[in-house]
């Protein structure tokens, strides 16, 4: 009886483990900007290696749930080695440059609506943040300072602009 108990958790266990790996992957290959990567990785691999084993488990061996979730565990285990795979093969200073270039632009598009010779209208956020119209700081220089002071100085903007 104890036996068939600790299987049963140990199996959970593990599915917990692959399902978190494959979560996070995922997650993080997303903030690089690369969703549409990790979805085409669920994609395929739902489609050539879940579904195929779900119905050889079903179909051909007559296994039932416990085939099933084996199948589901498996796919799920490929996809947490092809997202881990490409998470851990990527060019994390490209990948860097490229949403420090992304935030930039943004940051002086931002700029540009917040210049008071504008006469464009200005774009109303919710007042319960208390930032108007801003969404961010937009006193803090991009570039001039390492990300650490940079970060201070959001912070200190935020708190000087709620306060």
């Amino acid at each position: 009886m104890w036996c068939g108990i600790t299987n049963k958790l140990l199996v959970r266990s593990c599915v917990s483990v692959v399902m978190a790996l494959d979560t996070m992957a995922w997650t993080l290959i997303g903030s690089q900007g690369r969703y549409r990567l990790a979805t085409v990785i669920v994609c395929l691999v739902s489609w050539f290696v879940t579904l195929p084993f779900a119905a050889l488990f079903s179909l051909a061996w007559n296994v039932n749930l416990e085939g099933q979730m084996t199948a589901f565990i498996t796919g799920y285990l490929c996809m947490g080695v092809a997202h881990s795979y490409c998470l851990l093969t990527s060019n994390w200073d490209k990948l860097s440059e490229t949403v420090m270039e992304s935030q930039e632009a943004e940051l002086l598009l931002l700029r540009d609506d917040d210049a008071p010779n504008n006469n464009k209208p200005s774009k109303s956020t919710s007042s319960a943040t208390g930032l108007g119209s801003r969404q961010f700081p937009m006193d803090v220089e991009v570039c001039s300072s390492t990300p650490t002071s940079r970060s201070n100085e959001a912070f200190e903007v935020i708190a000087h602009e709620l306060s």
